[in-house]
């Protein structure tokens, strides 16, 4: 349900574990849907679907995964290069003949020389965004869900919202700490969450990834699907996070990016930052 990405994954781990994957390597169609789709399978012609999908895989070219991630960002920049399937047909050639030529860039019809320029070109934060993030205390307490979460305090949902298991979380944390369990997210705890947070960076990637990629959607950087997967969006709303605070543009998911989004808690401070 996360994502695309991890829907294959899941399938994949599945087919592995359970031997499935045999079937398709014999391309028995009937013995795959059989065991994968139950005993059914033929009721919806399961077999013959992936008999018709491989023929039809087998005869063209397979999608090119930069050049999906390229209309990706095409479709970012406002420019239609229809289905994002990796596939440069004529409608992405068009819209990257068409972001070249607003741009002023050498025209091309090699993806991958437009890829870098896509990314360095996807905006930041708005002043609209940036006020409203300075008007608006949710922020924060999203920020301290988000490294609740990512240390298994099980706050419900990531909405700013004081509930019940926010501030349950907030007081089990708060225990665990040897503080007073007022549930309420104070400057104590505003403190704590994120040392802790960095003392276990760096151990899972998927779950680093997620909590950078939580922490870039509350700062206002679109980014798609929180999936703990480092793909285009992500990379690019990363670059565009650094830049913002007058730094080299990089996409490494670090303790040092971790550092930055999480360092200003206060309006203030996240003022300061962005000066």
């Amino acid at each position: 349900m996360r994502s695309e990405s991890e829907r294959i994954l899941a399938m994949a781990s599945f087919m592995r574990a359970t031997g499935v994957h045999a079937a398709l390597q014999r391309r028995d169609w009937a013995d795959f849907a059989r065991r994968y789709n139950g005993p059914g399978f033929a009721t919806d012609r399961y077999d013959e679907k992936l008999a018709a999908a491989h023929t039809s895989l087998s005869n063209k070219r397979l999608p090119d995964l930069e050049a999906r991630a390229v209309q990706l960002l095409l479709t970012y920049h406002g420019f239609n290069p229809g289905k994002m399937d990796g596939v440069v047909g004529g409608l992405t050639r068009a819209a990257i003949a068409a972001f070249t030529s607003k741009h002023k860039l050498p025209a091309t019809e090699d993806h991958k020389d437009l890829q870098a320029a896509l990314l360095e070109m996807l905006p930041a934060a708005t002043d609209g965004q940036r006020a409203r993030s300075s008007a608006d205390p949710a922020p924060d307490l999203r920020v301290v869900q988000s490294l609740l979460e990512y240390l298994d305090w099980n706050p419900g949902p990531v909405d700013g919202r004081p509930g019940p298991r926010t501030r349950k979380a907030i007081a089990g944390f708060q225990r665990s700490h040897r503080a007073a369990a007022t549930g309420k997210a104070d400057g104590e705890l505003q403190a704590a969450l994120p040392a802790e947070a960095k003392r276990g960076f760096g151990r899972d990637s998927i779950a680093d990834t997620r909590l950078v990629q939580r922490l870039l959607v509350i700062r206002g950087f679109n980014l798609g699907d929180i999936d703990g997967l480092v793909g285009p969006r992500t990379r690019a709303a990363i670059i565009a996070f650094v830049r913002a605070q007058g730094a080299l543009p990089t996409h490494a998911v670090d303790a040092g990016l971790l550092d930055t989004l999480v360092a200003p808690y206060d309006n203030a401070a996240e003022s300061g930052a962005r000066a």
